[in-house]
């Protein structure tokens, strides 16, 4: 048995076990942020980039999520949803269905 082997090798492995502890801490927010505020009357835009082969559920399960979110003391919908691609063409997604997308990375709000 050799000790100072020993002894190395457990050096290590306290060192490897702190290293991501020290990541952690080093990386935790230093002061407390506020809580998001939507705007009084305008909505947020959300954009969806999509191309050829885009998967259906990737894009229209989060539009689902969005296109439902309602505030309370807003009559109106939050987010104001749309397509991006790189050009006007229609799209071909995943299983055929086809999306003609409402901007172009050129001209989608900013």
């Amino acid at each position: 048995m050799n000790t100072r082997s020993d002894f190395k090798q457990a050096l290590l492995t306290i060192l490897a076990l702190l290293v991501p502890v020290g990541i952690f801490i080093a990386a935790a927010p230093t002061e407390k942020t506020g809580s998001l505020k939507p705007p009084e009357k305008d909505p947020i835009p959300v954009a969806f980039l999509i191309s050829d082969g885009a998967v259906v559920i990737d894009f229209c399960g989060p539009w689902e999520v969005f296109q439902v979110v309602m505030i309370p003391t807003r009559q109106d919908m939050p987010f104001r949803l749309y397509t991006v691609a790189e050009t006007k063409k229609p799209i071909r997604t995943s299983g055929g269905m086809q999306i003609v997308p409402d901007y172009t990375i050129a001209d989608a709000p900013a």
